[in-house]
Formats: C-alpha cells, sequence, structure tokens
C-alpha cells in the first residue's frame, strides 16, 4: 500500500509537508531474522516531538505498521508504544516484495491538540482528533523476502481474511493470488476465530472441501491463469502423488477433494459427532 501525500484537515508530521519544523517521524528495519517456520522483523521508531511523545506514553496515540505482501495478498496492522518493536510472521504469508508503511495513530479522541512545532500558520491553533487519525506519516519501507523452495510443499492453500468491504458478501473466494484467499464478513470472520482452535476438521469440511472442488473444475477445464502460484503448485503436487489425472471426461470432484485434503469429510463428521456427544453429556450431567 502506497500512501498518497493527502491533506488532513489538521497538522500532520511527514515528509514533504511543512505542517511541523523541526521534528521529524522515522522508522527504520534494524534487524531480519528467520527461523524453520517464522520470519522476525526489528523496528526502531525516532520521533522527536514531545507532544507526540507524550501522547503515546499516555497510550493515547500508538506507533501503526501497515505491512502487506502484494504477491500473498497478506496484510495487517500492528499496533505497539515502544520505540522498538518486533514483528513474527509465518514464512508462508510473504513471498518477494513486502510494503511497509508507518503511522503515529490517535489510540482516541484527543481534544485540544497542540504541538509547539507546528508550522507559523498554526501558531495559536489547537485541533480536535478523532480515534484512528494519523497524527504522523512515516518513510515507505521495502524489503525483499528471499525464496526457499524448501518450504514450498508445506505452504498453506488458504488465507482466511476479514473483507474491509462496506457490504461485504458472507463468503468471497479469490484465486489470482499466491494463495487462495476466503475473505469473509467481520461477522463470519469473527465467528472463525471463536472456533477454529477447537473446530478446524469442521472447518475443513464446510469451507475447505467446497472450495477445492472449485478449484479442481479449473483444472479440469484449464483455466489456470497462473500456474507458478503456491496453491497451484501444491494441489498440482497433491494431484501426482495421488496418480490423479483428468483423462475421464466426468471425474468425480468431490471425491478427488476429499482425497486431497486427507479425507476432510470424515474428519469434519467425526468432530461434530464429538461436538454433539459432549454437548449431549453435559445437558445429563455427565462430568
Amino acid at each position: 500500500m502506497k500512501v498518497t501525500n493527502r491533506s488532513y484537515p489538521f497538522p500532520v508530521l511527514r515528509d514533504q509537508s511543512d505542517d511541523y519544523y523541526s521534528t521529524h517521524f522515522i522508522a527504520s528495519v534494524t534487524n531480519m531474522s528467520e527461523d524453520e517456520n517464522f520470519i522476525y522483523i526489528n523496528f526502531d521508531f525516532s520521533l522527536n516531538n514531545n507532544e507526540l511523545k507524550e501522547l503515546i506514553h499516555e497510550k493515547k496515540c500508538f506507533y501503526g505498521i501497515h505491512l502487506e505482501c502484494p504477491k500473498t495478498h497478506f496484510r495487517k496492522v500492528f499496533k505497539t508504544y515502544s520505540e522498538k518493536y518486533e514483528i513474527k510472521i509465518s514464512k508462508e504469508l510473504l513471498r518477494l516484495n513486502v510494503e511497509i508503511n508507518t503511522f503515529i495513530i490517535a489510540a482516541e479522541t484527543i481534544k485540544d491538540y497542540y504541538s509547539d512545532f507546528f508550522n507559523f500558520d498554526y501558531e495559536g491553533s489547537a485541533f480536535d482528533i478523532d480515534k484512528g487519525s494519523r497524527l504522523a506519516v512515516g518513510n515507505l519501507i521495502n524489503i525483499d523476502i528471499e525464496e526457499n523452495d524448501e518450504h514450498q510443499d508445506a505452504s498453506p492453500i488458504f488465507i482466511y481474511r476479514k473483507s474491509a468491504k462496506l457490504n461485504p458478501d458472507p463468503i468471497e473466494i479469490i484465486t489470482n493470488a499466491e494463495t487462495v484467499i476466503i475473505e469473509l464478513s467481520p461477522q463470519n470472520f469473527k465467528l472463525l476465530n471463536n472456533i477454529k482452535n477447537n473446530q478446524s476438521s469442521f472447518i475443513e469440511c464446510s469451507i475447505g472441501l467446497p472450495i477445492i472442488v472449485q478449484l479442481l473444475e479449473k483444472f479440469k477445464n484449464d483455466s489456470i491463469t497462473d500456474q507458478n502460484s503456491r496453491w497451484t503448485k501444491a494441489i498440482s503436487a497433491k494431484l501426482a502423488s495421488l496418480n490423479i489425472t483428468f483423462e475421464d471426461d466426468e471425474p468425480d470432484l468431490v471425491n478427488i477433494a476429499n482425497k486431497i485434503m486427507g479425507d476432510a469429510l470424515s474428519r469434519g463428521l467425526l468432530s461434530m459427532k464429538e461436538v454433539i456427544f459432549s454437548v449431549d453429556n453435559e445437558d445429563e450431567g455427565v462430568v
């Protein structure tokens, strides 16, 4: 996400703006490391504005880090009140170029905001700042993630993401990315997060299985637009390991999808049986 040089109804500390003088906000990546599963990115924030520092100290503002990987469509905002911060991200979510924007963001409504570093045009002025507003915009940081083919086969086929649309559908499938993006409405995304740790098998059966069928339809019709994406490689490798081809005119895509997912259907049904049995036992007072 490239931040445009937009106009604000109040002074914002940023490059190419004269809203402030003799003060700066600079973010830098001081170190990157990795282990078998995760990438670690260390940040250092340099801020010499006393008023903004005090607001962050009082937790009325925070440092915001917007990280986005165009290749995988992964994006997330991290927040911290510390001048030094480490992000831990799964390797499978980042590939090639990663864009990082940094901000200072209001954590609550701020009344009568004033800084001694305001430009002379704002001398004597104070501003009411809404929660979520940007008070400072840092420099754009681009980092490159080295490809590691060793982990390609372990790449996830799906990534679940909360839709940012105004009136989203309950579910939307995006296949023109490195992994298949499953965008859920905010309500459904919240429900998914509530059950994902205990009901992963049910999720695979009820959501993942139909989507794999849809993806296999693309393979059968030879309508894959990017043969080099992670999800196409992962499914192709699985099909090859199972000795499955689409030579038949009417292949049983549901059965093939279930095999690819390691019999997700049986595991999903067993998971629901355990939930129902558990509820029945609670109703009967069984401990």
